[in-house]
C-alpha cells in the first residue's frame, strides 16, 4: 500500500513537472512571436543585413541572401529586387508578385539572418560619440551611458533622437532627461529603434532640429554608416 501511494505521488509529480514544462515552452514560444512581431513592425532592410528568403512549395530556391550596397538583393528566376528601406511584410509581398506566372504557388517567407542595421548613433556632448550595437530594450539614457555619459556641458533637458523613417524625411523627437525617475519610467526615456540618431545638445533649446545645425559635421558621417535613408531637413510637427 505504502508503495502504491508512493507510485501514486510520483506519477502526479511527473505529471505537474511536465505540464510546468509545456506551459513554459508555450509561453517560450509566445514571447518569441510577440518578438518577431514587433521586430517586424520596425524593422527596415539596410545594406550588410542578411536576409533568409523560403520558398514553402520549391525549396530548391530557398537561400540566404545579403543586402548589397546598392540596397538589392539576388535571387534566382528573377532580376534583382529592391528591398532597402523595406519591411520584411513588404518584401514578402514584392516577392510574391515577382513569382506570380513563374511558380504555381509563390508563397514566400522572409525572415532576418543578420541584423547589420541594428545600430544606433550617440553623440553632441558626449564623452565619447559613435555608433554602437542595439540590443533590445536599449533607451536613451542607457545609450548615453554607453557613449561614456554626458559632458558637464550637455542639456540634458533637450535631447533629440533623428529618427529615420525610410523617407527623406527623418522624424524628430525631443525628450527630457533631467526628468525624475517617475517620469522616465512613465514613458520620458523612449526606447531606441535601428538606425536613431541621439544628440545631446550643449544647452536646451526650443526647436529639435536645432542640433542639426550645432552639430552637422559630426552627425553626416554617421549617418551614411548606419545606412540612413534620409536628408536633414526641417522637423514637421
Amino acid at each position: 500500500m505504502k508503495l502504491s501511494l508512493t507510485l501514486l505521488l510520483c506519477i502526479l509529480l511527473s505529471g505537474c513537472a511536465s505540464s510546468e514544462v509545456k506551459s513554459r515552452r508555450q509561453t517560450a514560444r509566445a514571447n518569441a512571436q510577440a518578438a518577431l512581431t514587433q521586430t517586424e513592425d520596425i524593422y527596415r532592410a539596410a545594406p550588410g543585413d542578411g536576409l533568409l528568403v523560403e520558398f514553402y512549395y520549391n525549396e530548391e530556391l530557398n537561400r540566404g541572401v545579403l543586402v548589397r550596397p546598392d540596397g538589392f538583393i539576388s535571387l534566382p528566376l528573377v532580376q534583382d529586387v529592391q528591398v532597402t528601406g523595406l519591411t520584411l511584410p513588404e518584401i514578402r509581398k514584392i516577392l510574391t508578385e515577382k513569382y506570380t506566372g513563374i511558380l504555381k504557388t509563390p508563397t514566400v517567407s522572409v525572415s532576418l539572418e543578420n541584423l547589420a542595421s541594428y545600430k544606433v548613433f550617440v553623440g553632441g556632448e558626449v564623452s565619447s560619440p559613435g555608433v554602437f550595437a542595439l540590443s533590445d530594450g536599449i533607451t536613451v539614457l542607457r545609450a548615453i551611458t554607453m557613449a561614456g555619459g554626458a559632458k558637464q556641458t550637455a542639456g540634458l533637458g533637450s535631447v533629440v533622437i533623428i529618427r529615420d523613417q525610410g523617407t527623406k524625411s527623418p522624424e524628430y523627437l525631443m525628450v527630457d532627461l533631467k526628468a525624475t525617475a517617475d517620469q522616465l519610467a512613465d514613458g520620458q526615456d523612449l526606447r531606441l529603434r535601428p538606425k536613431d540618431m541621439v544628440v545631446v545638445p550643449k544647452s536646451k533649446i526650443a526647436r529639435a532640429d536645432q542640433v542639426v545645425d550645432q552639430y552637422l559635421n559630426q552627425l553626416i558621417p554617421f549617418q551614411k554608416s548606419l545606412s540612413a535613408t534620409y536628408v536633414f531637413g526641417r522637423p514637421t510637427y
